[in-house]
């Protein structure tokens, strides 16, 4: 799991479920990179204690 930004300014977070890696787009900005990081974190506490990543999905 970790923190990206692209050169056009979006951050993102990368991270693995079920076995294929996925990313997460949380926009520009600092808000999106506060957002970035603290997704990025609460998925490292997660993982440490056993769980699994909680996407919300579009329909």
């Amino acid at each position: 799991m970790s923190v990206h930004q692209h050169k056009d300014g979006r951050w993102f977070c990368t991270f693995y479920e079920e076995g294929k890696k996925k990313f997460k787009y949380f926009g520009r900005g600092d808000i999106a990179e506060r957002r970035a990081r603290r997704f990025d974190e609460e998925t490292k506490r997660g993982a440490a204690a056993g769980k699994t990543v909680q996407r919300n999905h579009r329909t």
